[in-house]
């Protein structure tokens, strides 16, 4: 003999409860955070999606430097990176940039 089969009990939804939306991933719901990355004693304001955009990571793979900082950064940023390391010849150092570049990826990589 098997046992009788009965519907799960209805819960309630609550007044003003969201509706779930089809199609919808936990990151639309997320907006881009900025966060500001001091280096040397300037900050600088950049959204931590970006080092997981694929367009920046594979500028940084075919080593595109620039490219990638100033699509980090946008072009005012960039900018003032520039001038912040401009050496006294007037050259901006790639070791510099790439130091840059590492210590942006650990501190948007911590969550701070």
């Amino acid at each position: 003999m098997t046992a009788a089969k009965t519907a799960p009990k209805k819960t309630a939804v609550p007044a003003g409860a969201k509706k779930p939306a089809d199609r919808q991933t936990a990151k639309d719901d997320v907006a881009p955070e900025v966060r500001v990355f001091n280096w040397r004693g300037t900050d600088y304001e950049v959204d931590t999606d970006r080092i997981d955009d694929l367009e920046f990571i594979e500028k940084l793979e075919q080593n595109l430097f620039a490219s990638a900082l100033t699509m980090m950064l946008g072009q005012e940023q960039y900018v003032t990176f520039k001038e912040q390391v401009k050496e006294a010849e007037g050259r901006v150092s790639m070791l510099t940039t790439k130091t840059f570049l590492e210590e942006y990826m650990e501190f948007a990589g911590r969550g701070n």
